[in-house]
């Protein structure tokens, strides 16, 4: 099998079917030339409106397809949204562009990936300099000047967004008040990442891989209710589009959030703070 030869073939599959990306992965993308191969690894990034519930299907679908007009012995198909973050970056880094429907979708699906793993490097550096503290001094398993520190941030981050938000109507004419909320959401966000990271490391507790879930852990150790783990969920996952492209969230939108995430920010905060023994009025 020529890869080169079948690449029409793997156009038109691409171009009749929901996929934004294709990617040759795994050994065959390294080499210089692909010759005669008999196994061919290839990652697909399917379009956004697919379900998360089709994806093996589509796999499926994809595996059948590829290798009847591969005519080869043995093909590997990874769908990239479901993928793990550090396996989108090898894909990323080592992988080949087969096919590209939208190139400013796929660079934007690149970026984003890139991102999500520098983020979660920064929380593992967070949380390999704690355990590393805990290490040196046994007896002092939380860093609570590091928990102080970030708790403060996010007494400002409710202060932000909460002080001074004007009514819904007034809020859609208000540039100032919207960049505000941003601002203060994504300050709330970066700090309750943080402070979970920190009680994270202190406690042993296992770092989730991404911002998504990175509360979760905080409701299952019960340090904090699951109802508003559940409620603060929704927020944290806006996180890159507050940070990269706020403009796709209506103002209504925007408000909505800024306007029921602040009493359960405050909530967390509190929670955190019990937990800690700090007074409950430095993070209401």
């Amino acid at each position: 099998m020529n890869l080169f030869e079948k690449h029409a073939l793997l156009n038109q599959l691409f171009q009749q079917s929901p996929v934004e990306a294709a990617y040759l992965s795994g050994t065959l993308a390294s080499r210089a030339s692909f010759g005669e191969m008999s196994d061919v690894d290839i990652a697909i990034l399917l379009a956004n409106q697919i379900a998360t519930d089709q994806f093996l299907d589509y796999q499926f679908y994809f595996l059948s397809e590829l290798t009847k007009r591969l005519e080869a012995e043995t093909v590997d198909v990874v769908i990239l949204n479901q993928a793990s973050m550090l396996l989108k970056l090898q894909v990323i880094k080592y992988g080949q562009i087969l096919y590209s429907r939208d190139e400013k979708k796929r660079a934007a699906f690149e970026a984003g990936a890139v991102l999500q793993y520098l983020d979660f490097r920064q929380m593992d550096d967070l949380q390999n300099g704690a355990l590393a503290r805990r290490l040196r001094t046994p007896t002092l398993a939380l860093d609570r000047d590091g928990l102080r520190a970030a708790l403060g941030r996010l007494r400002t981050a409710v202060a932000t967004i909460s002080v001074g938000l004007p009514t819904a109507e007034a809020f859609t004419e208000d540039v100032r008040a919207q960049v505000v909320a941003e601002r203060g959401l994504l300050l709330a966000i970066e700090a309750m990442a943080h402070l979970a990271t920190l009680l994270y490391a202190g406690l042993g507790i296992r770092q989730p891989e991404g911002y998504d879930e990175v509360l979760r852990p905080l409701a299952v150790r019960e340090l904090v209710p699951r109802d508003v783990v559940a409620r603060l969920e929704p927020l944290v996952r806006q996180r890159d589009v507050l940070l990269r492209t706020p403009e796709v969230l209506s103002r209504a939108e925007l408000h909505q959030l800024a306007l029921a995430s602040a009493p359960d920010i405050a909530a967390l905060g509190v929670a955190i703070a019990d937990y800690l023994g700090e007074p409950a009025s430095d993070t209401a």
